[in-house]
């Protein structure tokens, strides 16, 4: 599949081995911490249909994805930051419908399909490098 997703609306920002996304957190307190982040489509060859960016806690005990560790996970697909109160409205832990990229007639690959990742860590929470969830791309894929 060479759909990606990237940390910054350009080539030299997609998520790799070696550039993962990251946000630091007051373990001490708690707090949410807000980053805008980009699908897109890299290769000429192919469109993708139902592209769904999905959260995903390997170690979560129950689903849908609870954390075990109490971290607070939310998804929005747009171009603009959501408000607090639309923050509010959207469930915990979601997966988020991007639609289609490219079509038959086109594989769409300068397109950057802008979503916002939010996370909350609570109060209280051990000092370290925390990795326990992931987002996922599933689609659709056609060949042109």
């Amino acid at each position: 599949m060479s759909l990606d997703i990237y940390l910054e609306k350009k080539e030299s920002g997609k998520v790799t081995e070696s550039n993962q996304h990251s946000v630091e957190h007051d373990g001490l307190n708690g707090s949410w911490e807000t980053q805008k982040l980009w699908i897109r489509n890299s290769s000429p060859s192919y469109y993708y249909e139902d592209v769904k960016i999905i959260l995903d806690i390997p170690d979560a005990p129950v689903k849908p994805n609870v954390s075990p560790k109490g971290i607070i996970y939310q998804l929005v697909e747009g171009d603009i930051e959501p408000t607090v109160l639309e923050w509010k409205s959207l469930p915990y832990h979601n997966d988020i419908d991007i639609g289609d990229i490219g079509s038959s007639d086109s594989a769409d690959t300068s397109t950057y399909y802008p979503f916002w990742l939010r996370t909350y860590v609570p109060g209280a929470t051990a000092v370290g490098r925390i990795q326990e969830a992931s987002l996922k791309i599933e689609a659709i894929q056609n060949a042109i």
